[in-house]
């Protein structure tokens, strides 16, 4: 990277973090370079929209060396089973799913099980089973099932309700 660009970014996150674009980070993330990754990502978990947030620490921790990592991804899984909703929990959980290692898979499948809306709950584990070892795989799969049962159910309660109004 060129060291004038290195040292325009660095001037940009050092000095002017708060009047940056949030969006800015989605495509300054693969490129900063490392020495800036970790005033970067202190500045990505300030940021106030947590649908932005989420990609935006994604983007952050795949850059970030496996020690590193883990521990973000720790904080990550306390900061989701502590302060967001349930809809947000479901996409920061699918958000971080991809760099989850095995000792962070349970934690990440006992914050899904609280997911209250099924349809979320069900895509979450989804995508935590596609991690897990095949017999772990299959009784993550059956609760996923259980919820989207719940969810057919739901529906077609909703479809004869709609039927008897009409």
């Amino acid at each position: 990277m060129p060291i004038q660009l290195v040292s325009e970014l660095r001037l940009l996150i050092s000095q002017r973090w708060n009047r940056l674009e949030p969006t800015l980070f989605l495509y300054l993330a693969p490129i900063l370079p490392d020495e800036l990754l970790p005033r970067a990502f202190g500045i990505a978990i300030l940021i106030q929209d947590p649908l932005l947030r989420s990609p935006v620490l994604s983007r952050l921790i795949a850059r970030l060396q496996p020690e590193a990592r883990e521990t973000v991804l720790e904080d990550e899984l306390v900061a989701v089973q502590e302060r967001e909703t349930t809809y947000l929990r479901s996409e920061r959980l699918r958000t971080l799913a991809p760099y989850l290692s095995a000792p962070l898979l349970p934690k990440a499948l006992e914050i899904a099980g609280t997911i209250e809306y099924e349809e979320n709950r069900v895509k979450v584990l989804i995508e935590l089973a596609a991690l897990l070892p095949k017999k772990e795989k299959q009784r993550v799969l059956r609760k996923a099932l259980e919820a989207a049962g719940t969810v057919r159910n739901s529906i077609k309660r909703i479809n004869r309700a709609d039927s008897i109004l009409i």
